[in-house]
Formats: C-alpha cells, structure tokens, sequence
C-alpha cells in the first residue's frame, strides 16, 4: 500500500516533486558527485578497455533520473575525462530512465540537454524497477534487450534503492522471522492517494516464522542464513527490489557491469539496529535506509566485486558492485573508487560545504572562490557566495576580474534549470550584477536576457538590459528598452531619470546618463 501510494505521488507530480523542493537532491545531483562519478566510470572503462567494441556506444542507466539534473552534469563530466584520456575514442550514450513519463517529457523538452542529445550523448527510456525488463531508447529507438549489449553497462542509482521495496526480518534467538506489515488508520474511509497524508498512517510489524529457504534465489537465502547464523536480537531490511534490479542487469549485460548506488544507509554490519526505519517527506514521498551491507553480500554471492566506503557516512552512502570475471580485481575501478569516493566523496564534502556555508561572509574573495572551484561550480553555492563576491568588488584587479568572468561561465556551464524559476532568475541576474559591476557589459548583457527566458517580465530586469545597452554606446536600443520598465512600473525614479537622460544623450549626441545598475 505504502509502495503504490509512493509510485502514484511520483507519476502525479512529475517535475514539481523536484522543483518544489519536496524531494532532496543538492548532494545527490551537485557536480561535485557527478565529477566523482565520472572518475570511477572512467576508472572502469580502463579496466574493460581490452574488451570495448569502439564501433558500439558503452549504455550508462539512470535508474530514477528525477529531475535530471545529475545525468547533465555527469555526461559533461565523463565527456571531458574521455576526451582528455587513452579512451578518446571510446563512445557512450546515457540513459536517463524513469516510471513517470511526465518526467521523460520534461528531459525531452528541455533546452539544457538538446547539444547532448543531438551529439547521441544522451536518451531515455521508461524502466519499471518492480517489473524490469527491456529498455527501449526514445529517441533512437534502440532496444537493449537483454543480453545483446556489445559493451559492459554502467548503472547508477541515487535516491533509488530507498524509494523502492524492501522487505523486513528479524532474528531472535537465531531463528529467522519475516516481519508482516500492517498500515493503520482511525479513520474509517481512508483512501490512499495524492492528497492523503501519510504522516496520518501508523505502520506496524508482525514477527511470523520464515523458512530457511524463504527465497527463490539461493543468493538471496544465502544472505539471509549467513544472518540467522551470526546475528541475534536484530531487526533488518533486505532491498529486494534493488537486489532484482541487480539481478536483472546481470542477465542484461551478460555478466558485465559496474553499479554506483548512492543512497540513506549504511554498508556496515554494526550499523544494522541503527538504519532498520525509514522516514516520511514532506510531500509524502516515503523511503527506507538502505542495507548496502546486505546488498554488498548479495552481489558477492553472484561472483561480483563490492566497494564500499571505509567509514560511517553522516548522509549519503555511495558503493560500487561489479559484476564480472570473479578472477579479476578491478584495478582502475578500485582505485578512482577510493580517491573520488571513499576518501573525501561527495558526502564528506557536503558535510564541509554545509559548514563552510554558514561562514560566508567572514570569506574574502580568492577563499570564496576557491570554495566554489573545489565545489566542482556549484550554482546553489553560488547564489550564497554571491552577496559577498558582490561586496569583495572594490579592490578587484583585472586579473581579478578574469577569475570572476571565469566563475560565472564555468558555474553556467553546470546551471540545470528545473522549474524553480525564482533561483534561475536570481542566479542569471545575479550574474549579470557581477559582470556589469566590473565593467564587463556585453556579458551582463547576455545574463540579464537569460533571466527573462527563465523567468519571464520583470522591470528591473529590463531596466538593467537597457543600463548594458547604454555602457555598450547602443543608446537607440537603450531608449527602447528604457520604455519597457515603465510600462510595467511608471513610478519608477531611475528609470525616469534615465529616459530623460538618454533623450539629452541623442539631442546632444553624447550620454548624460551615470546610472548605476541596481541588482534584482
């Protein structure tokens, strides 16, 4: 019941479960972690490189793409490692997948990922992780059927295994029980749907004998025996649907892939009796922490390698499994693992990122910088550091004012507008502040006018377009725009002020007009 009524919220909301901010995803979409994903891929691929057949693309699955913001900072990222690399000539297309087709609507419309599609960088497909099977692309229309793939597969999967089913055991006294979920309520016509609050519901257990072979998998009652045998006085959760997911590409890629998982949990047996619960959003999508210890043991017993980190996660555990030659070690993957993951991964930077946030304006310019470099041009980031880049203007150089140039259009680059127009807007016009502020006008100029593509009309925005337009000397075009405030606004003083102005300016053929630009 619990599970439907999640699947129903997602395929209602689509987008918005994202652009409201509803679903958390700064850490699992940041191009912090998508830099550190590429690095393993990369890492992998060097691995298999002997076996690559360079006339075939390497298929990398999203699994619960979401927003889609992660799959546009990794394929940017990827590409540029590969480019840079001995694997140059190595192709892939990335598969952004999801149930919700009004999500896979919303990637193919959307502006940011048209150059990825059309260079076959990027396509979708619907995949159903209760029901796997085939995945077919949209926009190619090629079938990855299973086990027709000419190259391994990369899957990556975050905030997926959590939102999908598990099921749960206990064990007392090493016997081995299932736990019977019961969803309660006091009221008598309840009915489980979009608008319903599931915070409303009481989940309760039942602890029933198990068989020993609970399963029809031997690898799955492996995992559950190597428990019984070792463990008492426990509760525990099994991802069975992540684990099937698995599985299922392990027949799909003829027994050749690397799976990044990153997600609420843990992948140390001691931390069992702490991650066995789960939690309620607050737009009712409901997740459960995920056993990657028990996942790890799980991809062991098909033959597969497993990475995880070394140490407690505080947020965001990220493992890799790779299914294949058990004789191999995985060198390359094992290595960039350990240095883009488990030794300062996305995690730990989110937890230095979250605490240098709150010391901002303590930042002179080259620290803020250098905070949003190592942060891989995060535009969240941005949008807090730029009222202090704003104030750290006075004393800039014109070497300075390359390194400001340089962080907007590498932090644009990263920018995946998801409907949150209000952010889009400020970060665009925010931009245009800064580059006009130190006088690079035709720059502002160009951000200014992405505010209004993201957000729509706004006067201040066109009062700032018509300022770039009379620094630039194009004062015909500025005493067009200058109408367009007004219109909108007529008590607007430094928009009058400069009307008057630029009319002196072509009566008298020279600009009277020293307006400063005022931030949006």
């Amino acid at each position: 019941m619990l599970w439907q009524s999640q699947r129903d919220l997602y395929d209602a909301q689509g987008i918005q479960a994202w652009s409201r901010g509803n679903v958390p995803q700064s850490i699992t979409t940041s191009p912090y972690i998508a830099r550190g994903y590429a690095r393993v891929v990369l890492g992998y691929l060097r691995d298999v490189s002997a076996e690559l057949d360079r006339s075939q693309p390497v298929y990398i699955l999203e699994l619960g793409a979401g927003s889609g913001r992660f799959g546009f900072r990794f394929v940017k990222a990827l590409a540029r490692l590969l480019e840079r690399s001995s694997l140059h000539e190595t192709h892939f297309t990335y598969v952004m997948t999801d149930i919700s087709p009004q999500l896979i609507e919303f990637w193919r419309t959307h502006a940011s990922l048209r150059p990825l599609i059309d260079s076959g960088r990027l396509d979708f497909a619907r995949f159903d992780a209760n029901q796997p099977g085939d995945i077919t692309l949209a926009n190619s229309g090629v079938n990855l059927g299973s086990g027709g793939l000419a190259n391994p597969l990369v899957v990556v999967g975050n905030y997926f295994v959590d939102s999908i089913p598990h099921d749960s055991f206990s064990i007392r006294e090493h016997r081995l029980y299932e736990n019977l979920v019961s969803v309660v309520s006091d009221r008598a016509d309840l009915t489980l749907g979009e608008e319903q609050n599931l915070t409303d519901l009481r989940v309760s257990f039942e602890a029933v004998p198990a068989p020993s072979e609970y399963y029809a998998e031997d690898a799955l009652n492996a995992v559950l025996e190597d428990y019984r045998q070792r463990l008492d006085d426990v509760i525990f959760l099994l991802p069975v649907a992540g684990m099937a997911c698995v599985r299922h590409f392990q027949a799909f890629s003829a027994n050749r892939a690397l799976f990044l998982l990153g997600d609420i949990g843990s992948a140390r047996e001691s931390d069992l009796r702490d991650y066995t619960s789960g939690g309620i959003g607050s737009d009712n999508n409901f997740w459960l922490a995920v056993n990657f210890h028990a996942l790890g043991k799980y991809v062991e017993a098909l033959g597969g390698r497993v990475m995880h980190p070394p140490h407690r996660h505080a947020n965001l555990n990220i493992s890799a499994l790779v299914i294949g030659d058990a004789s191999r070690d995985f060198d390359e993957t094992r290595l960039a693992y350990e240095d883009a993951i488990a030794r300062l991964g996305p995690d730990d930077f989110f937890v230095i990122s979250t605490v240098l946030a709150t010391r901002l304006e303590s930042m002179k310019r080259g620290e803020l910088l250098a905070f949003l470099r190592a942060s891989g041009w995060d535009s969240d980031y941005f949008l807090q550091c730029l009222p202090f880049l704003m104030e750290a203007l006075g004393d800039v150089s014109w070497a300075g004012r390359d390194d400001i140039q340089q962080a907007v259009e590498e932090t644009w680059d990263m920018f995946f507008p998801i409907g949150d127009s209000s952010d889009s807007a400020d970060l665009a016009s925010g931009f245009g502040v800064l580059l006009y502020t130190i006088g690079e006008y035709a720059r502002a100029l160009e951000y200014f006018q992405h505010s209004l593509v993201l957000a729509g009309v706004d006067h201040r925005t066109m009062f700032n377009i018509a300022l770039c337009l009379n620094r630039l000397e194009r004062r015909a075009e500025a005493a067009e725009w200058i109408e367009r405030p007004l219109e909108l606004n007529p008590d607007n003083e430094q928009a009058q002020e400069m009307r008057v102005a630029l009319a002196a300016a072509e009566a008298e053929g020279e600009s009277k007009s020293d307006t400063d630009v005022r931030s949006s």
